[in-house]
């Protein structure tokens, strides 16, 4: 208990420590960048946007893929306003069954089921922080079936050594040693990493919803790499997959290099800024709302995975 405690003072020290202001309203909270601020005039309402899906104008479709649980999507109810919106529980979280050891690939599989279960032949792929990792292993299972993928802290792996870390270690490092030590503790540290998107509330769902077992394993998965990340990039982007890449600025544990990489890497993707973690930000919902209108059908949208 001691080590938790010292943990959560340290991890407080650099949340506190930033130069983001986190007290008080925020002025012009997110920014649209690049591509995003030159498609011209929004729709005029969410009805207006659609896209083409297995031969037929449809909402759009979204799989938000969680981090461990479906509790991480704060604005699923804004996207579910104008899209048709799915996201689930890993195993084990929930009345989810699944083993004692949780696995990136046991959780993309879960998202193949709930797309077999709506009958979605074709989709646009969302995630956040470490989902970025679990959503791409899901391309990797059906590529054909990808629309597009909108990644919230995008990155091209999770690396927390060397000149440009995707990650910042010591944030790391504090979140694994709390996860492995006390469970409530753990919860409490999602309101500083995530600079106030989960509030005292959601906390006591999350340790309600996310058992210990798997909260300690979380930290685990937290510390691989994910060197696979630029290979299945590079497979969409030469399918023609439009990607859209969020940047949280101000983050504590994802690093302004990791992203300023990716964008180097990936330079059509179109992009957006906000100060809020993406998948609780309503600036990233509209965000996702002008990204869905820009993407064209493509002849491999109608066909079988």
């Amino acid at each position: 208990m001691a080590e938790a405690r010292e943990g959560l003072f340290m991890l407080e020290l650099l949340f506190h420590g930033h130069d983001i202001v986190r007290h008080g309203p925020i002025i012009a909270r997110s920014g649209v960048h690049r591509t995003l601020g030159a498609i011209g005039a929004e729709p005029e309402s969410p009805c207006a946007v659609a896209m083409r899906f297995d031969g037929q104008v449809d909402r759009p479709r979204l799989l938000l893929v969680p981090q461990v649980c479906a509790l991480d999507w704060q604005i699923a109810p804004l996207l579910a306003g104008w899209a048709d919106v799915a996201t689930y529980d890993a195993p084990g979280v929930g009345d989810e069954p699944g083993p004692d050891q949780i696995e990136r690939e046991a959780i993309a599989r879960r998202g193949l089921q709930e797309l077999d279960r709506r009958g979605w032949q074709s989709y646009v792929l969302v995630a956040d922080e470490l989902g970025v990792a679990t959503a791409l292993r899901l391309a990797r299972m059906r590529p054909k079936a990808v629309a597009g993928v909108a990644f919230g802290h995008a990155c091209l792996n999770h690396d927390t050594t060397g000149d440009r870390p995707a990650l910042n270690e010591s944030v790391v490092e504090l979140m694994v040693q709390v996860a492995q030590t006390d469970h409530r503790t753990w919860a409490r540290h999602l309101t500083q990493v995530t600079q106030g998107a989960y509030d005292d509330d959601l906390v006591e769902r999350y340790v309600e919803r996310v058992p210990p077992r798997i909260a300690a394993q979380i930290g685990r998965l937290m510390q691989v790499k994910e060197d696979f990340m630029p290979e299945t990039l590079n497979q969409l982007a030469a399918r023609g997959v439009p990607m859209l890449f969020a940047k949280h600025e101000g983050c504590i544990m994802f690093t302004p290099e990791g992203y300023a990489d990716a964008l180097a890497a990936f330079p059509d993707a179109q992009t957006f800024t906000t100060e809020e973690k993406p998948s609780a930000s309503p600036a990233f919902a509209e965000a996702l709302l002008r990204f869905c209108a820009t993407i064209t059908p493509r002849a491999g949208d109608r066909t079988q995975p």
